[in-house]
Formats: C-alpha cells, sequence, structure tokens
C-alpha cells in the first residue's frame, strides 16, 4: 500500500522528498500517515525494482536534493494496481474503539466520562478536516476525487460521532446496578446486588 501511495504521488510530477511529506500531511494524512523513517526505505525498494529513479538537484550553499522520478515500468504497475478491485475489507485501526472493546471491567459513569472526552476529540479532528480542505495550502495540485476522499474522512468522523452518541445512549440508559434474584440450596429467594458490566447487559 505504501510503495503504491509513493507511486501514485508521483505520477503527477517528480519530487524530492519534503515535497512528498508535504503532500502527504496535507491532504492524505488519515489516509496514510507517513514519516520520512517510512518514505525514504520504500523510496529505496521502488528504486531497486527499477519504478522509480532517483536525480541529485545541487542546490547553492544548501544540501543537494534528491529528485524522485516514476520511471515508465513505475507508471505500468502503478495503472495495473490501480485498475484492480481491493482484496481487503475496509478497516478499522482505532484506538478507541479497542478501548471500548475492553471496557467492561470500567464502571458506567467512567465510561461516559471517557466517551465525553472521545467526542470533543473527534469534533476537533472534523474541525482539522475541515479547516485543510479549504486551505489546501500544499502545492499539490487537487484534484476532484481527492476532494472526494476528502469527504470521505469527513463522513467517517461523522459517522464515528453518531455511533458514540449511541454507546453513550444505550449505557445511560443501562443501570449502573441490577438486582438479582438467585435462589438458595434451601429453595428460598434471595435478593442481592450486582454489578452491571457495560459490555455484557444491552438489550
Amino acid at each position: 500500500m505504501t510503495q503504491n501511495f509513493l507511486l501514485g504521488i508521483l505520477a503527477t510530477r517528480p519530487l524530492y522528498g519534503y515535497q512528498i511529506k508535504k503532500i502527504c500531511d496535507a491532504h492524505f494524512s488519515q489516509l496514510r500517515p507517513l514519516n520520512y523513517g517510512s518514505i525514504y526505505p520504500n523510496l529505496k525498494r521502488l528504486m531497486d525494482k527499477g519504478l522509480v529513479t532517483q536525480t541529485v538537484d545541487p542546490q547553492d550553499n544548501r544540501p543537494n536534493r534528491k529528485v524522485y522520478t516514476i520511471t515508465k515500468k513505475g507508471l505500468q504497475e502503478f495503472q495495473k494496481w490501480l485498475h484492480q478491485p481491493a482484496v481487503r475489507p475496509p478497516m478499522i485501526q482505532d484506538e478507541f474503539t479497542l478501548k471500548f472493546l475492553f471496557s467492561h471491567d470500567i464502571s458506567h459513569q467512567e465510561l461516559l466520562e471517557l466517551i465525553d472526552r472521545q467526542v470533543e476529540q473527534v469534533r476537533s479532528w472534523r474541525a482539522d478536516l475541515e479547516k485543510k480542505g479549504e486551505e489546501a495550502n500544499s502545492d499539490y495540485e487537487i484534484s476532484a476525487y481527492a476532494g472526494m476522499v476528502g469527504e470521505l474522512f469527513q463522513d467517517i468522523q461523522d459517522a464515528c460521532l453518531r455511533w458514540l452518541a449511541h454507546c453513550r445512549k444505550r449505557i445511560a440508559e443501562t443501570s449502573e446496578d441490577t438486582a438479582s434474584v438467585h435462589t438458595d440450596k434451601t429453595g428460598k429467594a434471595t435478593s442481592s446486588i450486582e454489578r452491571t458490566s457495560p459490555g455484557r447487559t444491552f438489550e
């Protein structure tokens, strides 16, 4: 995925490493966040495969820049990948979702407070997406399709907010403590109070 992503960016024009990072940060951080530790090793692998070439751009009083260009073979490989359907279903790799999965030992009140804090975080991310979409401060020429992908990111954040509201409502409606009736060995009914685990008692 990372190598195809880099080929797609280089298919527009030759770029040096800083430009690639700038484009990723400005427009694709939600889709494929990249750091220099990932960009340069993958560019090296693409060069080893003959899919990308590297030239040196001399700079006065500054370190020379390495410019990366997609080759004809690289463009063919990218087009081949581009015309194939995705072979894996969409994946949710979200830290909060993982935390929520294992939250059955957290009290309802603590979980509600955690959800409220997460809502504020998602709203902040949503606002940042809108700001980036409006500014478009990279020198990358955004296509209409890239804009649609940006809309997808915003829709995902909106769906996340709806899901958080849904979970909060269900948890709030479930009593923290629930009465249960047990029968002892003599057949006498006894009442006890048990703590409700949020992930196990919703209907």
